[in-house]
């Protein structure tokens, strides 16, 4: 069950909050133009599967979206960090209750770049296919996902349960054996930053994966704020050789003002 704060998380200074954030989240300081003061955090996050969390009122099984802006906002979306309380949550901070987190949903909600459901011929296997960029004051978040949604050669059912007879927690049983593969290309023409990231994930035995670029910045600009377009190409491969079934391409965004759609050809 994912660790969601009940209550604000205060730390006294940015230092203090970095500290935090590199020992639990293991992510990179953004730093002053001088290099001596900690004045963010970014990370490059793979995650495989879901993850869960069990409460609100009344109480409800949520699936955690950003597992980042959810471990550190919470359920009150919200850090405060000296002086200045942040709200981790793109769609504000004004109700306290969990049940209006975006980054905790029954049913998910993300600002999509573009979503492709695909079948193999057979219609046996499906997966959906995503990529967002979601840029809110001072979050950043962009990735690409794949979700088996039918099908695909590994079953995993989760069912809410109750561990040792008292602890909320979510049973999983599993079968089959499949692979998702994920590689995607991250890009922005920023005058001060052009950038063209590539990014790869490959899982066994996987119902969904996904990979996120994300930094909390309140007065730098990082990478992540300059990335303008997120193209990415998800295969799930079943079968002894573990042989693509269902390909799918996503993505689009802009260079400098301009559109531009995603390539055709491999990542």
């Amino acid at each position: 069950m994912f660790p969601l704060p009940t209550t604000q998380r205060v730390f006294s200074s940015w230092k203090t909050f970095g500290d935090w954030a590199r020992q639990n989240l293991f992510v990179t300081w953004v730093l002053s133009a001088s290099g001596a003061q900690i004045v963010g955090i970014r990370a490059n996050v793979s995650q495989d599967g879901t993850t869960h969390w069990y409460g609100g009122q009344p109480a409800t099984l949520f699936t955690v979206r950003d597992p980042m802006a959810a471990f550190i906002g919470g359920t009150s979306g919200t850090v405060k960090i000296g002086a200045t309380t942040y709200c981790m949550d793109r769609l504000g901070c004004s109700n306290a209750n969990p049940n209006t987190r975006s980054y905790l949903s029954t049913t998910v909600i993300p600002i999509l770049l573009s979503t492709v459901n695909a079948c193999s011929a057979d219609g046996l296997h499906c997966q959906q296919s995503e990529t967002w960029e979601t840029h809110f004051f001072p979050v950043s978040d962009i990735g690409a996902d794949i979700e088996v949604t039918r099908g695909g050669g590994f079953r995993r059912q989760e069912h809410f349960c109750w561990k040792n007879g008292f602890i909320p927690w979510v049973c999983v049983r599993r079968s089959g054996s499949n692979q998702l593969a994920l590689a995607g290309s991250w890009h922005s023409q920023s005058p001060l930053a052009p950038l063209d990231i590539p990014a790869s994930r490959v899982r066994n035995n996987a119902i969904s994966l996904t990979k996120r670029f994300w930094s909390f910045s309140p007065s730098v600009r990082t990478i992540e704020d300059d990335i303008t377009g997120v193209c990415a190409a998800q295969e799930l491969r079943v079968g002894a050789a573990f042989t693509p079934i269902v390909r799918a391409r996503t993505g689009s965004g802009s260079r400098s003002g301009d559109h531009f759609s995603c390539p055709t050809t491999a990542l």
